[in-house]
């Protein structure tokens, strides 16, 4: 019918003004030994801070995570211009950038890999980044 040809059209925009965005915004995307499940989640690094973390009726993290080791403020990205830092969120967060465990503030590069808890692997695109 014409209604659900002009919903799928509208979805259809909606998701390539998504896809245009995530081009042009830093933003982490997920990782999976299952080919097919790597590149599925995609959280975009807004100006300012993004916590990552726990997600409870107190806390609504930018970038949700669940599991035993992930904490309510696990790790905090702080998005300035084109620069974007990663920073512990509390203590003893265990939190890894390309396998070195992260202590303090560290510039993210394009294509790092970080590890949150002990499954959340993602990784880093620089939107700024000529470089796929």
């Amino acid at each position: 019918t014409a209604l659900a040809q002009q919903q799928f059209n509208e979805e259809q925009l909606q998701l390539l003004e998504k896809e245009k965005e995530k081009d042009n915004t830093p933003h982490i995307t997920n990782l999976n030994e299952d080919e097919a499940l790597s590149g599925v989640i995609h959280h975009l690094i807004q100006i300012g801070e993004n916590i990552a973390g726990r997600k409870d009726k107190d806390s609504d993290p930018a970038i949700c995570l669940s599991g035993l080791s992930i904490q309510k403020s696990h790790a905090i990205f702080i998005r300035e211009g084109d620069n974007v830092i990663l920073r512990p969120g509390v203590v003893g967060a265990k939190t890894k950038v390309n396998g070195q465990s992260l202590n303090g503030d560290r510039t993210l590069m394009h294509k790092d890999r970080i590890l949150f808890g002990s499954n959340h692997m993602y990784v880093y695109y620089d939107a700024a980044s000529k470089e796929n």
